[in-house]
């Protein structure tokens, strides 16, 4: 199933914080990219979600009207930044150190140029 929301939400880790981002957004009908530096953070984050939407949609409490499998189908995961951020329109993340990236230039302003982003929200 096509997602219901266009564009594509990129989340910036993929910890506690970054799991919870991610099924906030696939439920409002979007692609999410989840970002992380680690692949296993990252399958461990796509388990965690899983089981956390099964559970949700069982109680009755998920988020949306799509279903987990559904909400579910919009999530991926990705290790590559620049991969990730590829035809976002909107960038969510919790950066505690601004030059985590390896970059000079903290990762905001790194993007904030580029015109497919419409949007970048961070906490730094």
């Amino acid at each position: 199933m096509e997602p219901t929301q266009a564009g594509q939400v990129v989340v910036i880790g993929s910890g506690l914080i970054g799991r919870s981002w991610a099924m906030v957004f696939a439920g409002g009908g979007f692609k999410v990219k989840l970002y992380d530096v680690v692949q296993q953070q990252i399958t461990s984050a796509l388990e965690y979600i899983r089981k956390e939407m099964k559970e949700l949609e069982k109680s009755g409490m998920l988020k949306g009207t799509l279903n987990a499998e559904k909400q579910l189908s919009f999530i991926s995961g990705c290790i590559d930044l620049k991969t990730a951020v590829d035809g976002a329109m909107f960038i969510q993340g919790l950066l505690a150190d601004p030059l985590m990236f390896g970059s000079e230039m903290p990762f905001p302003q790194r993007f904030i140029g580029d015109s497919h982003i419409r949007r970048l929200e961070t906490v730094l």
